[in-house]
């Protein structure tokens, strides 16, 4: 159940943790730079819902670890304030930058 969600299928199958689906999107070619209306990204979307399967299937097919959302957040900033404590964990072994801050000196930790 995904009330309220908008955005790409791949958005969406990535907010719910549908594994397969995300995979057969990928290998169909969706998009893993389209955005939502609220500017996130599919990999924002799996780290704040903690789902770090999704998180690996999208960065194994070139997800940009650090990419930013609107508010120039990442997808590990995201997840540590969500408390996705596996997510944020994982993103870090995957190579994502816990240095980064936003303009309003949001920083991930």
């Amino acid at each position: 159940d995904c009330e309220g969600c908008s955005g790409t299928a791949l958005y969406v199958a990535s907010t719910v943790g549908h594994v397969d689906i995300v995979r057969l999107l990928l290998r169909k070619g969706a998009s893993l730079v389209k955005r939502a209306k609220t500017s996130a990204a599919p990999l924002h979307v799996a780290a704040i819902e903690g789902k770090t399967e999704v998180v690996d299937l999208l960065v194994q097919h070139g997800a940009t670890l650090d990419t930013q959302d609107g508010w120039q957040k990442t997808p590990l900033m995201v997840a540590f304030s969500y408390n996705r404590v596996d997510t944020v964990r994982r993103l870090i072994e995957l190579g994502a930058r816990p240095d980064l801050v936003t303009d309003d000196y949001i920083a991930t930790m």
